[in-house]
C-alpha cells in the first residue's frame, strides 16, 4: 500500500467514523452547533454553503480551474461533481428523510445525504489532488462547506458526515480511474483535429 493510499483510507475511516458518531448523537449535536448561530456570523456560513452551489460557486470554481490552464483537475472535478449529483439524487430519493425545522436558508428535498458536503468533498478532494500543496486548504473548505450546513439549520450532523463520506469516496474513484485525464487528452485531440 503507497503512501497516498494510507492517506486515503485513513481519511475514509475518519469519515466513517464521523458518520458512526453522528448517529449516535445526531440530535444533541445540531442543537450544539446551531446554537452558535449569530447575525454576523450567519451571511458568513451563507457564503461558505454557497460555494458549491450548483447555479453560483460550483460554476465559478470551474470558470476559474479552465481559465488558469487547469484541464486534468477542470476534467476530473467536473466528472467527479457529476457523479456526485446523480448519487446524491438518488439516495436522497430512496431515503427521504426530513430536513431539522427552522433553517435559516431555503431548503428543499431530502436531507440525507446533503448534496452541499457531498459536492464539497468530490469538488476539494479532486482538486486537491492536483494541487497537493494546498491541499490542506481545499480540505478546510470542504469542512467549512458541511459545518455551514449543519450551522445553518438545513442539516443534521449525520446527513454532512454521509454527504462528506460520499463525496470524499467519489473523488477517490475519479482520482484512482484518471478519467479525469483521459477525457482531457481525448478533448485534446479532438480540439487539436479540428
Amino acid at each position: 500500500m503507497t503512501r497516498k493510499h494510507k492517506r486515503d483510507a485513513i481519511i475514509m475511516a475518519a469519515l466513517a467514523l464521523a458518520f458512526l458518531l453522528s448517529l449516535q448523537y445526531n440530535q444533541e449535536a445540531h442543537g450544539l452547533v446551531t446554537e452558535l448561530q449569530q447575525p454576523w456570523l450567519n451571511p458568513v456560513m451563507v457564503g461558505i454553503t454557497n460555494m458549491v452551489e450548483l447555479w453560483i460557486g460550483l460554476p465559478i470554481l470551474f470558470i476559474v480551474l479552465f481559465a488558469l490552464g487547469e484541464r486534468k483537475a477542470f476534467y476530473s472535478a467536473i466528472v467527479a461533481v457529476l457523479v456526485d449529483i446523480v448519487l446524491v439524487l438518488g439516495l436522497k430519493m430512496f431515503f427521504d428523510k426530513p430536513r431539522p425545522d427552522g433553517g435559516l436558508v431555503p431548503a428543499s428535498f431530502s436531507s440525507f445525504p446533503s448534496g452541499h458536503a457531498s459536492r464539497a468533498f468530490s469538488f476539494f478532494a479532486t482538486v486537491g489532488e492536483f494541487h497537493r500543496r494546498f491541499a490542506w486548504v481545499f480540505a478546510a473548505l470542504a469542512v467549512l462547506v458541511a459545518f455551514s450546513r449543519v450551522y445553518l439549520g438545513v442539516h443534521y450532523p449525520r446527513d454532512v458526515a454521509a454527504g462528506a463520506l460520499l463525496g470524499f469516496i467519489i473523488s477517490r474513484a475519479v482520482v484512482y480511474s484518471r478519467v479525469g485525464e483521459r477525457l482531457d487528452a481525448k478533448v485534446s485531440n479532438i480540439l487539436g483535429k479540428s
